[in-house]
């Protein structure tokens, strides 16, 4: 059954949308490993986990994204309660997706579900909200 029928046939398609929880920011660098150094021992920033070229810090709850190289733009990332609803929300005041909703981890605990749109000035915004697990399978 596809969760998205299931999850209108709910009802839960009327919610107040405010992205007001920035959850993470995106940024990218040419050498992964100054990166590294310079964000653990200059900044002193605690490390989440380094996956390869990909690296994530915790500044108070806000994840730091570092990845070598991909686009020069800051991307920013707003957790939202229900990402069906906050899409087709904001679907009909006039914002155009570049992608479908998508798993993009299966954690331990949750499926990671993102989409992304830009803003007016072409700044990539992507929306997340951590699924209940194995919601993501289905989409």
């Amino acid at each position: 059954t596809n969760p998205l029928v299931i999850h209108f046939l709910l009802g839960n398609s009327k919610m107040n949308l405010s992205l007001d929880h920035l959850r993470q920011i995106a940024i990218s660098v040419d050498d992964i490993d100054a990166a590294e150094r310079f964000y653990s021992e200059t900044l002193n920033l605690p490390k989440l986990f380094r996956a390869g070229d990909l690296l994530f810090y915790n500044c108070r709850g806000i994840r730091l994204f570092i990845s070598k190289e991909g686009s020069s733009q800051t991307t920013l990332y707003f957790q939202v309660p229900d990402l069906i609803v906050y899409r087709t929300q904001l679907q009909d005041k006039g914002v155009s997706f570049n992608d479908e909703i998508h798993c993009i981890a299966q954690m331990p605990d949750h499926d990671l579900l993102m989409c992304f749109f830009n803003d007016p000035w072409d700044n990539v915004i992507g929306l997340m909200q951590e699924a209940p697990k194995g919601f993501g399978a289905n989409l």
